[in-house]
């Protein structure tokens, strides 16, 4: 029998109970600190972390067919899977009746691997029929829920106005003896508080542009308000709904619809020009150089760029402005060049020499740019969240084999929107393993145009209904994410 009382029985128990809080305490701290033990290799290993954040927000995760869901964070709308063993998983993003997100992952140790931009599409998506049969082209108001319609119907073109709320419709402008014009590059523009349009138009061979007030009803032609004929790149000021720009003659000009008499010169010898903020830009022949100037033209030019593109040998230029360090510049051969004042260094050079279109992300880091078989994106600035990505870095996105149309950035700039052989789709610009591309609906043909209205949260696109004429419709896209999760 054991003498509790005995001196040295007292001592190797308390010496015992001592070994075991220190081992217990180095245990909690290792814990702590994020290791975890290995029986493999029979060690305590730096433990990784997985962070998840998706729309939509209810999902599962999935990891090596284990499911590791935990609960959202709501001040980030995140969800965080820690003590995770370095080493190779497969993981999963999965929520009823959507598609599931994957792929082959590396956690390493002390590291969190993260996941900002998981985006599931639904297996099938609701449509909702806005009318307007027969409906041929459509844009968009950037601030009101209201799209201008292109009809054409027994020879007749028909420009109509549609509520997307109501699902109304009234015609703005109707004529036999004009077309709507075949140029890609130009489009219904609305004007500031959705008040006016400006429509191209064709009479015959001769190129004209209409002016429609959708509050008063009054219609007229810019050719006949400015007192001068072949016009083009007809835009409105960013802020006043009475004033437009355009080009004639290699001029540019700002004309006060209100005043037309007091039209004024901009600038001069000009190939292209655009809007941004308080600032025009205009690209300006022989030299090949870019100036900016204020709306009302009052300011001294400022010099952009100092060199010219390096092939000038078509210099009908359309430049796409984001700043006055970010700017795109694409002729009409399709030479798509980049001037990019970056943090680390300045570049002007050529991205693509066959491109059929450009578009800046909300904050100016990325270009999405484009020609007929493959989508790319070109980063102005280090992109510092995982996938990490470099200033002056151009990926390629997608390639097909078919023709790519509607190309386009999704909502949150970390996806592209494009159609191919009739089917609408969505991609990824996470390269990390394989890139997840989802088809989000399918259309009757292949000429179907799509617009994302980020504002209302939805994709506008035309298609024809059980085998009866084109109309427009819409999906909800993305899912709605409610504040702080709830």
């Amino acid at each position: 029998m054991i003498d509790i009382n005995n001196k040295k029985f007292k001592l190797a128990f308390f010496w015992t109970l001592v070994a075991m809080f220190f081992m217990t305490s180095s245990l909690l701290i290792l814990y702590a600190f994020g290791y975890t033990f290995n029986p493999e290799r029979g060690i305590f290993v730096h433990a990784g972390s997985i962070t998840v954040k998706s729309n939509p927000l209810s999902i599962e995760v999935i990891l090596n067919d284990a499911n590791v869901s935990k609960k959202l964070n709501r001040i980030n709308s995140s969800i965080n899977i820690g003590r995770v063993k370095p080493g190779e998983y497969i993981l999963k993003v999965e929520a009823p009746d959507f598609n599931t997100w994957s792929k082959k992952i590396s956690v390493h140790s002390g590291l969190s691997t993260e996941f900002w931009n998981v985006l599931l599409t639904r297996k099938e998506y609701a449509r909702e029929n806005h009318g307007t049969e027969g409906i041929d082209d459509f844009f968009i108001s950037p601030r009101k829920n209201l799209v201008a319609g292109v009809k054409t119907e027994n020879g007749r073109l028909s420009i109509t106005i549609t509520n997307t709320d109501t699902n109304t419709s009234e015609t703005a402008f109707t004529s036999a003896d004009h077309s709507f014009t075949q140029d890609p590059e130009e489009n219904i523009e609305w004007a500031p508080q959705s008040q006016k349009i400006i429509v191209p138009l064709m009479s015959g061979e001769e190129k004209l542009y209409l002016i429609a007030d959708l509050d008063s009803k009054e219609n007229i032609m810019l050719d006949e308000l400015a007192g001068t004929s072949d016009i083009s790149s007809v835009r409105w000021d960013s802020e006043n709904k009475n004033v437009v720009y355009f080009i004639t003659e290699g001029n540019l000009y700002r004309l006060d619809i209100k005043e037309p008499q007091d039209k004024k010169i901009i600038a001069s010898n000009i190939a292209g020009y655009d809007i941004s903020g308080q600032y025009i830009y205009y690209f300006q022949l022989p030299g090949g150089l870019i100036f900016r100037t204020n709306l009302e033209a009052t300011s001294e030019p400022l010099q952009i760029t100092t060199s010219a593109p390096s092939k000038m040998e078509d210099p009908s230029y359309k430049i796409i402005v984001y700043d006055e360090k970010r700017i795109a510049l694409r002729n009409g051969s399709g030479r798509l060049f980049i001037f990019n004042k970056g943090e680390k260094d300045s570049y002007f050079k050529e991205l693509l020499a066959d491109a059929k279109g450009s578009q800046f992300s909300n904050d100016g880091k990325k270009l999405l740019f484009w020609n007929n078989r493959e989508i790319y994106a070109y980063f102005t600035k280090d992109w510092q969240t995982q996938p990490y990505r470099s200033e002056n870095e151009t990926i390629s996105i997608t390639r097909f084999s078919q023709p790519l149309k509607n190309v386009q950035w999704s909502n949150d700039y970390e996806h592209v929107i494009f159609s191919v052989n009739g089917q609408l789709k969505i991609t990824e610009l996470d390269h990390r393993d394989n890139t997840n591309t989802f088809d989000i609906a399918n259309f009757s043909g292949s000429d179907q145009k799509v617009v994302s209205n980020f504002s209302q949260g939805r994709i506008y696109f035309t298609d024809n209904v059980a085998e009866g004429p084109r109309v427009l419709q819409s999906i909800q896209f993305p899912e709605k994410a409610s504040l702080l999760g709830f």
